[in-house]
């Protein structure tokens, strides 16, 4: 009898379905998350299970270009090269320049250290330097001079063609040899002063622009 009666309850309790206790465990446990169809289930992004964001990658940090001048902001740049010693050489003015106003300046070194700044002073215009231009032949220099203490320096620009370079001794025509110089000569009364060159062509060369803005001079301090 006994047995039949645990046979009974145990039928009823199967019938009936699970226990309030365990209807609500089952409630409260968390389904685990649905991946869309069709989308490859990736790894935890920021610790979120089943994000399907793509990671996120850093943005490339561009790297610092080097600098091609030395002039300041509020000036542009009318001469610029590269020197021996991947040294700058530029010669910047600001956009009101005269004669009488603005500034012109020449600058030689590097942007963290300029060891030559000419003129000191600002609002100068162009009246501490001097311009030569020589043309002759198929040769023509441009050179724009100052002078500090018992030194003058000459930025120059001295383009070229040789007439004859590739003709025969009989023939009238041929091809002309064409080059350009740039630099700075620094010339303290020696017979042959020294001449800086650059070593690459300038990224800016509007030295013609300063041609009616520089007081000329008949004597030119660029010599062969």
């Amino acid at each position: 009898m006994t047995r039949t009666l645990i046979s009974f309850l145990t039928a009823l309790l199967l019938i009936g379905g699970p226990s309030p206790a365990m209807a609500q465990e089952t409630e409260a446990s968390p389904k685990p998350p649905e991946v869309p169809v069709g989308v490859a289930h990736r790894p935890p992004v920021d610790g979120v299970i089943g994000d399907t964001r793509e990671p996120t990658i850093p943005h490339c940090v561009p790297v610092d270009q080097p600098a091609t001048d030395l002039c300041a902001a509020g000036e542009s740049v009318v001469f610029s090269c590269t020197a021996r010693g991947e040294k700058l050489l530029s010669v910047c003015r600001t956009p009101e320049l005269t004669r009488e106003t603005g500034t012109l300046k020449y600058r030689f070194g590097r942007t963290e250290k300029v060891e030559l700044e000419y003129p000191a002073a600002t609002g100068l215009g162009t009246a501490p330097f001097v311009w030569n231009r020589y043309t002759g032949g198929t040769t023509t220099i441009l050179s724009l001079s100052f002078q500090n203490v018992d030194t003058w320096y000459t930025v120059f620009m001295h383009s070229y063609c040789d007439p004859y370079y590739g003709r025969g001794p009989e023939e009238e025509e041929g091809p002309q040899e064409c080059g350009e110089s740039t630099g700075v000569k620094v010339n303290r009364g020696e017979p042959i002063p020294p001449v800086l060159n650059c070593i690459r062509p300038p990224t800016t060369d509007k030295l013609w622009d300063l041609e009616y803005l520089v007081p000329n001079t008949e004597e030119s301090h660029y010599s062969y």
